[in-house]
C-alpha cells in the first residue's frame, strides 16, 4: 500500500470539546439519523424477504445465504 498511496501528514489535533461539539450540529444529526433509518430499512426488508422466500418459495436458508452471497444468482447452479 506505501508505494501506490500517498504519505499524509497529520492534521492538527481536535480538543475533547471540540470533538462533541459536533454532536449538536444539526446536519450532523440528520445524517447520522439518515444512515440510522437507511440502515433499519435494509436489515427489515431483508428479514421479510428472507421468510416470504423461505415460506411461500420453498428456499431452505441456508440457500438464501448462498444467494445473498453470490455475484450473479442467474448464473449460481451452471
Amino acid at each position: 500500500m506505501r508505494k501506490v498511496m500517498p504519505e499524509l501528514l497529520p492534521g492538527p489535533q481536535e480538543s475533547l470539546k471540540a470533538q462533541i461539539s459536533t454532536l449538536a450540529n444539526r446536519f450532523f444529526l440528520a445524517n447520522l439519523l439518515l444512515s440510522l433509518a437507511v440502515f433499519t430499512a435494509i436489515f427489515g426488508a431483508y428479514t421479510y424477504l428472507a421468510d416470504m422466500l423461505e415460506r411461500s418459495g420453498g428456499i431452505a436458508p441456508a440457500e438464501l445465504v448462498d444467494l445473498a452471497q453470490s455475484p450473479c444468482p442467474a448464473v449460481q447452479g451452471q
